[in-house]
């Protein structure tokens, strides 16, 4: 309808109510009877009110339901991402500025792992051979090494992945060797720092190798940073 159309429309509907308060043509007056509809232009205005005040409502709604959802999933913050990142968009790093710790799946987060076992003793200097599962790294980039303490004195220790993880830069060698002498205890060696490009969750596992005549009880240390 156009302006004119909507003008007249306006008129007749003022004219109306002007009738109905003054008993209008047909005797009629506001008492017991139901109020006249008020004009047009009002009410397609309150329907326009009422639909933005829904479509804010339902704004409020989905941001609490996306933000409870990205705290309690990282699953999801991590697809967000990566569907802005294909769009060709910059993604902004997703992290802390606070001293606090990174959650699960963000930049900066740390993991460490802990393992400790025991070799046997010999009657000669002579290497014992031992396995570790150290721990399980989730998918991502993540900067890792690793460092080892056998707990009494030996003449030399040396460890390495094995297997060595797909997407690993090396397979984070570390030793100390002290041939003739045993070696102080509580002296940690590090490993090489490793860079891990993960598409699963990979298995940490180490061998270890240890020169000493007695039983010598280790621990190993592995620690991650998360890159992004």
């Amino acid at each position: 309808m156009n302006s004119n159309g909507n003008m007249a429309r306006l008129a007749d509907d003022v004219h109306e109510i002007a009738q109905w308060g003054r008993g209008g043509s047909g005797g009629g007056t506001w008492e017991g009877r139901p109020p006249p509809t008020p004009p047009s232009c009002f009410s397609e205005l309150y329907r326009l009110n009422q639909c933005y005040d829904d479509v804010v409502a339902m704004k409020q709604i989905l941001t609490k339901v996306m933000t409870d959802l990205l705290k309690s999933d990282p699953s999801i913050t991590q697809a967000i991402i990566d569907q802005i990142m294909q769009s060709g968009s910059t993604v902004p790093t997703i992290g802390v500025t606070d001293g606090s710790d990174a959650q699960p799946g963000q930049v900066g987060e740390f993991k460490q792992f802990t393992a400790t076992g025991t070799v046997p003793g010999t009657s000669t200097p002579s290497w014992q051979t031992t396995s570790a599962s150290v721990g399980v790294l989730p998918p991502g980039d993540w900067n890792v090494f690793g460092a080892f303490n056998p707990q009494v004195g030996t003449e030399g220790n040396w460890y390495q992945l094995d297997p060595v993880p797909a997407g690993f830069s090396n397979p984070m060698n570390g030793g100390s060797f002290i041939y003739g002498q045993a070696a102080a205890v509580g002296a940690w060696s590090v490993s090489q720092t490793a860079r891990a490009l993960l598409a699963v969750p990979t298995l940490l596992a180490f061998q270890i190798n240890i020169q000493t005549v007695q039983p010598t009880p280790w621990m190993m240390v592995i620690e991650a940073r998360r890159m992004r």
